[in-house]
């Protein structure tokens, strides 16, 4: 079977507070009383408020960046901070006089009891003035400031408790001004911080980017020729010069053919010559013989034929071999008109004229050697760059690379700087974000202190609760029983007969009023 609920039985309590109905009453209307005498005699406070809009930069982001990067909270927590110090809320107390005494502190309650009190000899002195510390404590709890409104569109309101309404629209539109001086003197701080940190760190960027640059043109002098930039230039003078070489030594192989050949030429002349001297000797007759250069020529001939196949006709070693063979026919030629002018050029003279020939082929041979000598040294060097290149790159890398990192944070550093100059002369000029006062404060009316509403609604509350706790205590002290279930609880027995209570004043007067008609009609 189901639990039976158990039923709640509400009348004994009805019972107790008929019973005790003006316990309640009193203590209800008590409360009453207090609270609207409160309400009369306390001290009136007037609340003074003012809005204040957060305007947004005038200039659009995408010009001027702005420098102060934080949000419109914690500068108003920062502000409001500077505004709650000591120093300033000295300086407003002092400037509208805070701390004098109240004109109507004849009808404040406690400056009553205050005065009464002084009047009997309780408290000493004529007046209890306030300290300036506990006035500045005061001061902060009755000064707020709450944001309002989102993101995009946001404003704050401050508000200010006082005793005085004129003094506190005063207050508030001092403190209003304030937080506008304020906000734009954080605002050009932290521009012109941000600005000369900037400055000064793109100076000391610029002192780092210097000696890199400096590092960097004394690598490259000391490097000068291996650097990467050169290589291929460097790859193609070897080539060059490897060629120059291979013609030099093509060159000088020819001279030497030509040497040999005159060295050839001139052990014929003298082996002629002795024959001839050997003949004259033995048939008596003086008389020099006749050359024949053909032979010569021939060997000069068929030297020239070899070089045209391995060079062209313009090459230095066929001209010049041209030439010497130029010579050798044109002697050739002339012997048969020498001889028959009886002028012909004795093997002396033909020795002389090879040696002379021999001693030019010499030199030409030497310079080829000297000139062969300088263009290995010249492929040596380049040689070497060529080789050296690679580790000259990665060396080169290494100071590129920090160099650039240094430039281009200086470059950065350096459009930062221009920008945060720009932001910085936005806030002088007042067109960065600011705050602008939408609702001047102006006395109040009507107190915000104390509320008559709030008052009386505490007022009946506080009745209430005094009045059932008064009835509850004095039901509790009462030794009377009201109830059978409270006899038979307290004296563990039970009751067999429960009769209701009669009032007999009552019922005789009730008996008079129906008995009294009917006496008079029979009368």
């Amino acid at each position: 079977m189901p639990a039976q609920v158990q039923k709640i039985d509400l009348w004994p309590y009805i019972n107790i507070v008929f019973r005790r109905k003006w316990w309640i009453v009193f203590a209800f209307l008590l409360s009453i009383a207090a609270g609207f005498g409160y309400y009369k005699l306390a001290p009136r406070t007037y609340q003074a408020t003012t809005l204040i809009l957060v305007e947004p930069q005038k200039v659009p982001d995408s010009y001027v960046e702005p420098v102060v990067s934080d949000t419109v909270e914690s500068r108003l927590y920062t502000i409001t901070q500077q505004i709650h110090s000591r120093t300033n809320l000295e300086k407003i107390i002092e400037q509208f006089r805070l701390d004098r005494e109240p004109e109507n502190a004849g009808n404040d309650f406690i400056e009553r009891v205050k005065k009464l009190l002084r009047r009997h000899g309780v408290l000493g002195g004529k007046k209890n003035t306030i300290s300036k510390g506990a006035l500045v404590q005061r001061l902060r709890r009755k000064l707020e400031v709450n944001i309002r409104g989102k993101k995009n569109n946001q404003a704050f309101e401050i508000s200010f408790v006082w005793r005085d309404p004129q003094e506190a629209a005063n207050v508030v539109n001092a403190i209003a001004d304030r937080f506008i001086e304020e906000n734009l003197n954080v605002r050009e701080e932290m521009a012109m911080g941000t600005t000369d940190f900037l400055e000064r760190e793109a100076a000391r960027i610029r002192f780092d980017l210097e000696s890199r640059e400096k590092e960097l043109e004394n690598f490259k002098e000391t490097n000068m020729g291996m650097l990467p930039s050169e290589l291929q230039s460097n790859i193609n003078i070897l080539n060059q010069l490897k060629e120059e070489l291979n013609n030099l030594e093509k060159s000088l192989d020819t001279e030497k053919q030509i040497l040999m050949m005159m060295d050839v030429q001139m052990k014929e002349v003298r082996e002629k010559q002795r024959q001839t001297e050997l003949a004259s000797q033995e048939t008596g007759e003086d008389g020099a013989a006749e050359e024949n250069p053909t032979g010569s020529v021939e060997a000069l001939e068929a030297l020239l034929e070899q070089l045209r196949i391995r060079y062209t006709e313009e090459h230095p070693d066929v001209l010049a071999l041209k030439r010497h063979l130029e010579i050798a026919k044109e002697e050739r030629d002339a012997l048969p008109k020498m001889a028959k002018k009886g002028v012909v050029k004795s093997d002396n003279g033909v020795e002389d004229d090879l040696i002379a020939r021999r001693r030019v082929s010499v030199q030409r041979t030497n310079s080829l050697t000297k000139q062969i000598e300088d263009v290995r040294a010249q492929i040596g060097v380049y040689k070497e760059r060529v080789e050296r290149t690679p580790q000259v790159e990665l060396a080169m890398a290494k100071i590129l690379r920090d160099y650039e990192t240094v430039r281009k944070r200086y470059e950065d550093l350096l459009a930062k700087s221009l920008s945060a100059r720009m932001a910085e002369e936005l806030e002088r000029r007042r067109k960065g974000e600011q705050f602008k006062i939408i609702d001047p404060a102006v006395a109040p009316v009507a107190p915000f202190s104390p509320n008559l509403k709030m008052t009386m609604l505490m007022a009946i509350a506080a009745g209430l609760a005094l009045g059932g706790g008064l009835g509850y205590a004095r039901e509790v002290m009462d030794p009377c029983f009201y109830d059978s279930e409270d006899l038979e609880a307290s004296f563990n027995t039970n009751v067999i007969v429960s009769l209701p209570l009669v009032d007999l004043k009552k019922k005789k007067k009730s008996t008079r009023a129906k008995n009294a008609p009917k006496s008079v009609a029979h009368g």
